[in-house]
């Protein structure tokens, strides 16, 4: 039987990947931050086991490693020069991956969203976000950032991405597994409550009423030239406001 681990089995994305893989038939170990610690690099020294034996390595990293000053988006082999510290840190993790490991599929997405992540003091995607000011927060009214253009990724569609690269042995390198499509955050937000059957005053704003310490990307479209384009955003979140 074929073998996978998930470390970070207990996010939104870890455990739809556990679950697309098991489905699969896939023997699937999942490792959260109750069994793995990052921080402690002497849990981590068997990971050149991977480059000895062969064995894949999938790294999912971020739109965010781009300077997101291209409206005509980014292909899994633009320059990247990320405009903040947390591109820094993902282009940082893209370099030791590739300095580390030539057996690797290392995959972008951006603004993830899917079924709540299990593990404790996990974050809401933006979609639970938004729904939940409207029904739980009793908001009637919401001012949404009409900037930062992007390509929302849904999980479970990322897991079937990453299963089609791995189980069929597709050549090793840069991936961008985001839905297809674009959306700004209002344009997001706007078809949330659509979908949802929620009326809502929204006003769409310039970044400049949310003051931010860094800097964001304000287009960051990631194209996918190496694969059969994913499905819409639209259609991945009606599927998801419908479970």
């Amino acid at each position: 039987m074929k073998r996978v681990v998930v470390i970070g089995a207990k996010g939104m994305l870890g455990q739809e990947l556990a679950r697309i893989f098991g489905t699969a038939g896939y023997e699937v170990r999942g490792l959260d931050r109750d069994r793995i610690d990052f921080a402690d690099r002497g849990q981590l020294t068997n990971a050149a086991l991977l480059q000895e034996r062969g064995i894949p390595l999938v790294h999912y990293s971020s739109d965010y490693v781009f300077a997101g000053d291209s409206a005509a988006g980014y292909g899994e082999d633009a320059p990247l020069r990320p405009i903040n510290k947390y591109g820094e840190t993902k282009l940082a993790g893209e370099t030791e991956l590739k300095n580390n490991t030539d057996a690797y599929f290392l995959i972008r997405l951006s603004k993830l969203f899917g079924p709540s992540a299990a593990s404790e003091g996990a974050k809401k995607s933006f979609v639970d976000t938004m729904l939940w000011l409207a029904r739980e927060g009793g908001k009637t009214k919401l001012d949404i950032v009409d900037e930062e253009v992007s390509a929302p990724t849904y999980a479970p569609d990322l897991a079937r991405f990453t299963l089609e690269l791995v189980s069929a042995a597709l050549p090793y390198g840069i991936y961008h597994g985001a839905n297809s499509g674009t959306a700004t955050w209002y344009e997001w937000a706007k078809k949330i409550f659509s979908l949802a059957g929620i009326s809502i005053e929204l006003n769409p704003v310039s970044g400049d009423a949310f003051p931010r310490p860094a800097r964001r990307p304000m287009f960051s479209e990631l194209k996918n030239t190496k694969r059969p384009p994913q499905r819409s955003w639209e259609e991945a979140l009606e599927e998801y406001l419908s479970r």
